[in-house]
């Protein structure tokens, strides 16, 4: 048998290049099929033993010489078609067709491939995304704890410290209403003793007139209770005059603290309008970022601005009970609505 074999040079031959006979087409050099089921026989083909080719021998009855099935098996009538080319032509049409379902296997493996890996990596960047989520989730809320406890430090500093200026004040009325008691209670002491000398020298006096060998004494002892008296008058004047000096300062002493604590709630008030004002600026700032800000949908601003409401609606309400409070609070509504209403006209 001669094997034709065809080049780029060689005209190619194809299955048309060749009339049919009556009898059957010639088959092909492709694996046997089992005559029950059509499918293709799993004994592989014979081999030659050097070469590891497969050998030329014809598969069908053919004669020794041209490798042709002989009339007997070719059924009604032999054909003289080129069976040689006709079968270099299916093996190329095979050839192609394995490149092209190989090529078809490769392009569905890359693609596939490039589709896992893009679902990695969109996998990956969500996993980012979601874990910088979290970190800045779990950043903002120990700030807002580190607020509250420097708020809460904050309000019991100035609690102690206002204790303490109370307990102070107290203590120093108490010294004072002790000093003006122990002053009273001196200058009454005092008063006895001087009545009880007075009385004695008026006794010594009326024993020295009675007699008159001590009348000069008497007269001199008389004179001498009288400078006592006068002495003692005048001793209760200054008491009285310490007594109502001392009132004095008491009084001083309390306007002095009542202006400290008036001037400390103003203090207070001044701070509180101040933070619910910085409160109200923020609030503003917040919502005009969101506003201006053209990659949020609407939904997603109204979302934003509500959040931001219900952050700022308990440190703005009235029952704070400071000054203003409830303008404030108007104010944030307000700011809030005419948010909302721009968000809408600008997305309408």
């Amino acid at each position: 048998m001669v094997n034709v074999e065809m080049t780029d040079a060689s005209p190619q031959a194809t299955p048309m290049d060749w009339t049919p006979g009556p009898g059957p087409l010639p088959r092909s050099r492709s694996r046997k099929r089992t005559p029950t089921t059509g499918r293709r026989s799993s004994k592989p083909r014979k081999r030659t033993p050097t070469t590891g080719r497969r050998s030329s021998k014809p598969r069908g009855k053919g004669t020794a010489t041209t490798g042709r099935r002989s009339s007997k098996s070719q059924g009604r009538g032999a054909s003289s078609a080129p069976a040689p080319a006709l079968r270099s032509a299916a093996r190329k049409a095979a050839l192609a067709r394995l490149r092209r379902r190989t090529a078809e296997r490769v392009a569905a493996n890359k693609a596939n491939s490039q589709a896992r890996q893009e679902a990695v990596e969109r996998s990956r960047k969500e996993a980012e995304r979601a874990r910088a989520k979290k970190a800045n989730n779990q950043a903002r809320q120990e700030a807002v704890e580190r607020s509250r406890n420097e708020a809460k430090r904050v309000a019991a500093n100035k609690a102690n410290n206002q204790a303490r200026q109370e307990a102070v004040e107290r203590s120093r009325n108490e010294a004072e209403r002790a000093r003006a008691k122990k002053a009273n209670n001196q200058a009454r002491q005092e008063a006895v003793e001087r009545s009880k000398k007075e009385a004695e020298a008026a006794k010594r006096a009326k024993r020295a007139a009675e007699n008159d060998e001590n009348a000069e004494k008497a007269k001199k002892a008389a004179e001498n209770a009288e400078k006592a008296k006068r002495a003692a008058e005048k001793a209760k004047k200054a008491a009285e005059k310490a007594k109502k000096a001392a009132e004095a300062e008491a009084a001083r002493r309390a306007a002095a603290a009542e202006n400290a604590r008036r001037a400390e709630a103003a203090a207070a008030r001044r701070a509180e309008a101040a933070r619910r004002a910085d409160v109200l600026n923020k609030v503003k700032i917040n919502l005009n970022k969101i506003k201006n800000n053209s990659s949020i949908s609407r939904n997603n601003k109204i979302k934003l601005g509500r959040k931001i409401y219900k952050i700022a609606t308990p440190k703005l309400h009235p029952d704070k009970r400071g000054e203003n409070a409830t303008e404030d609070f108007q104010n944030l509504g307000t700011k809030f609505a005419e948010f909302k209403e721009s968000v809408s006209r600008r997305t309408a």
